[in-house]
């Protein structure tokens, strides 16, 4: 929590963290800087090559997305790309039929997951994500603003205080490093309360270089763990 108000009456934080390793390390021998297409400019980067044999790969006209398995069970790290000549954020606005069930966990979405596995050379850049937003903004344009009013928020169902809370805080902070050994993410949300007073034998080659969106999945669930969009990568301290 960045402010600290002696008037906080309660505070509600909810942490997600994920620590899954590729289920074999890539070597250092297969890091090497390549380039990696920004939408200003070519940027010079740290690129993996991963060989994964156990991956899984599906394509449409304008994007492809491939499935790379990490050493925790049923967890598993998406990458989604749009193809030569379709720009990523087309692909954002304009999500395929395949993608939306995917994140909705329709049941459409599981021949991608009954996909028999397949050879994946997959060329990625090392990259973190180190992330601090209020959604407040957000959450009033989608139609939340009364629990953000000192004046209209009504919480009588968790305070028995007549004069009631409403929210005057709200903090998303996420993390998330790539690199050789695998992906660690870390996600949180505080909320603040205030009192009013105021297959193929070659394999499939995948090379994200340029924008592109990845997921970190509970593939037994099929619940989306973290979701991050990644422009123009910054490479992990060592």
């Amino acid at each position: 929590l960045s402010t600290y108000d002696p008037n906080i009456k309660l505070l509600l934080l909810n942490l997600t963290f994920c620590d899954a390793k590729w289920q074999k390390v890539i070597d250092k021998s297969e890091v090497k800087n390549d380039t990696f297409f920004t939408y200003s400019k070519p940027l010079i980067t740290p690129f993996m090559h991963k060989i994964e044999d156990k991956g899984k790969y599906l394509e449409g006209q304008s994007w492809q997305m491939v499935a790379i398995p990490t050493h925790l069970e049923d967890c598993s790290i998406i990458f989604l790309q749009a193809k030569d000549n379709h720009p990523l954020d087309n692909l954002i606005q304009n999500p395929p039929t395949e993608v939306i069930d995917y994140l909705n966990n329709e049941d459409t979405f599981e021949v991608f997951d009954k996909k028999p596995q397949q050879k994946i050379n997959l060329y990625f850049p090392k990259f973190e994500i180190d992330n601090s937003i209020n959604p407040i903004n957000i959450l009033e344009n989608m139609g939340v603003k009364d629990a953000f009013s000192e004046s209209v928020a009504d919480f009588s169902g968790i305070t028995s205080n007549p004069e009631g809370l409403f929210i005057f805080i709200l903090e998303h902070n996420c993390k998330v490093i790539v690199n050789e050994t695998g992906i660690k993410a870390a996600a949180s949300t505080a909320i603040a309360f205030k009192e009013r007073s105021i297959n193929l034998d070659k394999g499939i080659t995948v090379n994200l270089n340029k924008p592109f969106l990845f997921f970190v999945r509970d593939d037994k669930t099929k619940t989306i763990l973290f979701v991050g969009k990644v422009v123009n990568p910054t490479v992990p301290k060592e």
